[in-house]
């Protein structure tokens, strides 16, 4: 049986094949331009988090101005973020032990979790952040999901095959993964599996407190199919 891991270690893989760069930049652009707002003259030796952070691009862009540890899941991903001198770990958000002045969960990242694993989330950026620290964090509308989201897709890479087939229902994205690598005259059929959950953020108790709400377009040309949220823990 395939694990949560083996699935993330698989997307890792193919995610180069989608093609989202653009879109993921324009995303990180907006995120880098709140933090440089929320920390514009700070002098202290700042740390943040990095939840949930894949390839490590947005956590190198936070490191010139951040002591920066990345958090994943994925082996995978941690082994790319070690090739680009990125300090990254495995370890569940409620062994870490340090405490940070951001914590950031860019792109999709939350909407993996499931409810209660959100709450737990939220309970455990809580316990570690510092007092005035930020939460930022991006959850997928319900029209993003929708409308935006489901679907089929096919890719060629080389000679070999990316089905994708995406289905919303009941608050959940479920999409299947068939990738066909050719190896001599045979293919191997690699096949996964990967549940997102959509979130009505306005219905969750965080104990932080909500300074800012963006609404962002960034595969829609009609509605936002993404909200970023700005929390901060006050003391």
């Amino acid at each position: 049986m395939n694990t949560y891991e083996d699935s993330l270690d698989f997307y890792a893989r193919i995610e180069p094949l989608f093609g989202f760069y653009e879109a993921y930049d324009e995303l990180y652009r907006v995120y880098l331009k709140e933090i440089n707002r929320l920390f514009k003259g700070s002098q202290a030796d700042l740390k943040a988090l990095d939840f949930g952070c894949g390839n490590g691009k947005f956590t190198s862009l936070l490191s010139l101005n951040f002591d920066i540890l990345g958090l994943d899941k994925s082996p995978k991903m941690c082994e790319i973020c070690a090739s680009k001198g990125i300090k990254s770990t495995t370890l569940n958000l409620n062994e870490i032990k340090d405490k940070f002045d951001l914590i950031t969960a860019v792109s999709d990242v939350l909407n993996y979790l499931n409810p209660n694993e959100l709450a737990d989330f939220f309970t455990g950026a809580y316990e570690r952040l510092n007092p005035n620290g930020y939460l930022i964090f991006d959850l997928n509308t319900e029209f993003g999901f929708d409308s935006v989201a489901s679907g089929s897709l096919y890719i060629q890479d080389n000679e070999n095959d990316l089905v994708v087939d995406s289905l919303f229902e009941n608050d959940e994205l479920k999409t299947k993964f068939m990738y066909f690598e050719k190896i001599g005259d045979l293919y191997k059929k690699n096949e996964f599996q990967i549940t997102q959950h959509y979130h009505d953020f306005k219905n969750k108790n965080t104990n932080l407190k909500q300074i800012k709400k963006l609404s962002i377009k960034l595969f829609s040309d009609s509605l936002a199919d993404k909200n970023i949220y700005i929390l901060q823990k006050i003391f």
